[in-house]
């Protein structure tokens, strides 16, 4: 959303690593890429799927917000909703750093109080 994306792709949903079933890793005999665990007859989300599903989700909010803030006559919510829309992105995910490191314990509860504060607002330029 900060950088204007209107869309997303993912590497491969049915990747399993060439094993029959990605609920044993070890029996891939490559890695596995999909973010849900596929059997041989069902399919079941996991945290990558997850999140992948909260992430478009926020950004539906955020068009939400900016659609919004477009059709008010209120200058004040619009203010509040312009200031808003550059504010959560930057705050949720601060700058990219090009050495991430996955093992340091995240912070997610800034995204969690951002979507209330978009979702807050929206309720209140509804009214």
């Amino acid at each position: 959303f900060q950088h204007g994306a209107v869309g997303m792709g993912f590497w491969a949903f049915g990747d399993t690593g060439k094993a029959l079933s990605s609920w044993n890793e070890y029996a891939a005999a490559g890695t596995p890429y999909t973010p849900a665990f596929i059997g041989i007859d069902d399919v079941t989300d996991g945290v990558h799927w997850q999140a992948v599903r909260e992430g478009i989700e926020d950004y539906e909010y955020l068009s939400m917000l900016r659609d919004a803030a477009q059709k008010t006559k209120d200058a004040g919510l619009k203010a509040q909703a312009e200031a808003l829309l550059a504010e959560a992105p930057r705050a949720v995910l601060g700058e990219f750093k090009s050495n991430y490191d996955w093992k340091v314990e995240a912070d997610h509860t800034g995204a969690d109080t951002y979507r209330l504060r978009v979702l807050a607002l929206l309720e209140k330029m509804a009214q």
